[in-house]
């Protein structure tokens, strides 16, 4: 898969909020575990953590990391071990910084970015660009997701930054379906981002998340549509 399938300040917890919003529906310490099949195949686990609120030049920011492996079957066939980390701002949940280490079969790829929004510039090791939007990548816009009072008919347009490229993202709330994982049974939005006239990711695939209709507006499932299949994630389990 050539596609992403998206100042430790105190031990305790301190619920922070938006503006116009109540507390976050996440937390340090959070942890989302995952069932990964390739089509109709168990392919093996994912786990998207919410592991420090830290410091990031001086800017309160949680650190995010999402990690996805292949099983001892599927590795002798095509092994993934990808390890992605994103830092994103506590109050507003746009990057500051992110880093990610791709191992998909054959395919070796590193990747890193540092926003700066004081001088308006994005540097990825000896290149830098500039740009006059927040910006997020594909993990900071889920965790944003989140903390939106989601509606079906509502859209809503990104600019995301990874491997060197600026994305307009549009987001569509399709509809609401109940589905079944094995953390359990959830009423969801079904939400599709995409890019006007062509599909979102790079391999040409189109992606459906399912957001909890609930306070906590959870990442249940998570389907990426690829040339050979899909590549479809459920919720196995939450920790908090």
């Amino acid at each position: 898969m050539k596609y992403p399938f998206f100042l430790a300040l105190t031990a305790l917890f301190i619920p922070l909020t938006l503006p116009g919003q109540g507390t976050l529906p996440f937390q340090v310490g959070e942890t989302l575990h995952y069932d990964s099949n390739l089509n109709f195949v168990r392919a093996g686990t994912a786990k998207l953590q919410v592991l420090a609120l830290e410091s990031v030049d001086d800017v309160p920011a949680y650190h995010i990391l999402f990690t996805m492996s292949t099983n001892s079957i599927l590795d002798h066939i095509f092994k993934i071990r990808d390890r992605v980390e994103t830092w994103i701002d506590a109050e507003d949940l746009y990057t500051l910084r992110f880093n990610k280490q791709v191992r998909e079969g054959r395919h070796r790829y590193r990747f890193s970015a540092n926003m700066n929004y004081e001088d308006s510039v994005v540097t990825t090791g000896d290149e830098s660009f500039k740009f006059d939007h927040e910006l997020r990548d594909p993990y900071s816009l889920l965790y944003y997701l989140r903390t939106l009072p989601l509606k079906v008919g509502d859209e809503f347009s990104f600019v995301t930054f990874d491997n060197n490229q600026f994305m307009d993202i549009h987001l569509t709330v399709h509809r609401k379906e109940r589905i079944d994982v094995r953390a359990g049974e959830f009423d969801c939005f079904v939400v599709e981002p995409f890019r006007e006239g062509r599909p979102l990711l790079k391999n040409k695939a189109d992606m459906t998340i399912w957001l909890s209709d609930d306070h906590l507006r959870l990442p249940v499932k998570v389907v990426s549509k690829a040339v050979f299949g899909s590549i479809i994630l459920k919720l196995r389990k939450l920790e908090d």
